[in-house]
């Protein structure tokens, strides 16, 4: 494997290296043995990020889906937090007020399931931005719709 066929196999495991060593165990082998540096893997996560925005406005009606790719990245992230942060709550704003998302998906993903809220959106604005009074706005603002 070299560094392209890396970097193939991360995106197409949406940059969760867990998903890849589960679903491709010699795959995951490989590319931990390339020894990719952390820089290399942050420019990589930050393209798919880039690449779910880029989604969202390519076909809103569908926002939900690539929110999901992008909260599930975030964590991981290592660079750009605030950055991205106001922008997944923009986005968040946009998809709690529109008619055709999946909001249970999207509260789930936002507050966490009932074994554990660490993975959640909220969490991850908490401990890495200074943006959780635009999340508590949007969260109150939001409330009645449900």
């Amino acid at each position: 494997m070299d560094l392209e066929e890396a970097r193939s196999l991360f995106g197409r495991y949406k940059g969760r290296l867990f998903m890849m060593g589960r679903e491709d165990p010699f795959g995951y082998h490989e590319f931990v043995s390339l020894q990719i540096p952390k820089d290399t893997l942050e420019t990589w996560r930050q393209e798919l990020i880039k690449e779910y925005f880029e989604k969202v406005q390519a076909d809103p009606s569908k926002a939900w889906l690539p929110f999901a790719d992008i909260v599930r990245v975030l964590p991981s992230t290592l660079t750009l937090k605030e950055e991205n942060g106001d922008k997944i709550l923009d986005l968040l704003e946009t998809i709690l007020n529109g008619e055709e998302s999946d909001k249970g998906l999207i509260m789930t993903l936002v507050y966490g399931n009932t074994h554990s809220r660490d993975g959640s959106l909220l969490c991850w604005i908490e401990k890495n931005t200074s943006l959780k009074e635009k999340l508590a706005f949007i969260l109150n603002d939001t409330a009645d719709t449900y």
